[in-house]
């Protein structure tokens, strides 16, 4: 599962645009599906004017605030599901819903002066999860970490969801000698970006950061690459620490040569790219040096 949160500062437009037909036309059916409304009927959604009466229900704390309400009172946190696997149910997602908001704090279990709140679907493999900073008891939500703990739990969801693989069994001490090292590819892509490739395990994402690679995790798994504006001397730098580290851990690298530091600065070579000038000041010293035409041949 995919989350991502965002801030809205008015609530009425914003559930039009969820309960409406869409940017594209692709929302279908939009209906509620779980939320708490502090005594509010949120439920009662078969008035015409249900989105206005949801807003006025979700920014009553936010209105009690008068000047003291943020700009922005609006959380919005919008959750996407993995196309390969079955859409979750409308109760899957309200069950799921009701997790996030308890894990990042809008809305703990039990807790009375928590958020106002409502999830909303209105297409598939989504939910759109709405609620106020404004809470009950007149204070209001601490966002520090809100995304942090979104992911984790919605990474437990997808787990138990089975969308995602089964984590490996721990390996016997010892085995750990016969397990094959794991191998990654670091190269040159195209588009003048550097890629990480077959780094999988967390230690390995974990030295591919420190050295300086940015991880993307989408649909393919986990990636780490450089991005298109670095500079080449700093590509290659990068990336030969990289590669330095992960052999120290004991992985196997398959580095570009062209981003290797050690090729370009060999003993042999110690003058990297500048020896070929090197060569040039030498020759230009004998030939000022020659005695006769035999030196100077």
């Amino acid at each position: 599962m995919i989350a991502h949160l965002q801030r809205a500062s008015h609530t009425a437009g914003l559930l039009e645009y969820l309960y409406g037909p869409g940017e594209r036309g692709n929302h279908t059916n939009p209906r509620l599906i779980a939320g708490d409304g502090h005594g509010a009927p949120i439920e009662m959604l078969a008035q015409t004017d249900a989105p206005a009466y949801l807003a006025h229900a979700l920014d009553a704390p936010a209105d009690r605030l008068g000047t003291r309400a943020p700009e922005r009172p609006v959380w919005v946190c919008s959750v996407r599901s993995d196309p390969r696997h079955p859409d979750p149910t409308d109760a899957q997602w309200a069950e799921a819903a009701r997790r996030i908001v308890a894990a990042t704090g809008i809305a703990p279990e039990g807790d009375p002066g928590a958020c106002r709140w409502i999830a909303v679907r209105n297409q598939a493999r989504q939910v759109h999860v709405v609620a106020t900073l404004a809470r009950e008891d007149g204070s209001l939500h601490n966002t520090y970490r809100d995304a942090f703990r979104l992911q984790t739990e919605c990474h437990r969801i997808a787990s138990e969801l089975g969308h995602l693989p089964p984590a490996p069994r721990p390996t016997p001490r010892a085995q750990e000698t016969h397990v094959p090292a794991p191998y990654i590819t670091i190269s040159s892509e195209p588009s003048g970006s550097v890629s990480a490739k077959g780094a999988n395990d967390d230690l390995s994402a974990t030295l591919l950061k420190h050295a300086g690679f940015q991880q993307i995790e989408d649909w393919y798994g986990r990636r780490h690459r450089l991005a298109t504006t670095t500079p080449h001397a700093e590509r290659v730098a990068i990336a030969s620490h990289a590669a330095d580290m992960l052999r120290a851990a004991r992985y196997s690298v398959d580095l570009d040569p062209d981003l290797d530091t050690r090729r370009l600065t060999s003993p042999a070579n110690p003058l990297g790219l500048y020896t070929a000038g090197a060569e040039v000041l030498q020759l230009t010293d004998q030939i000022r040096a020659a005695e006769n035409g035999a030196d100077l041949a």
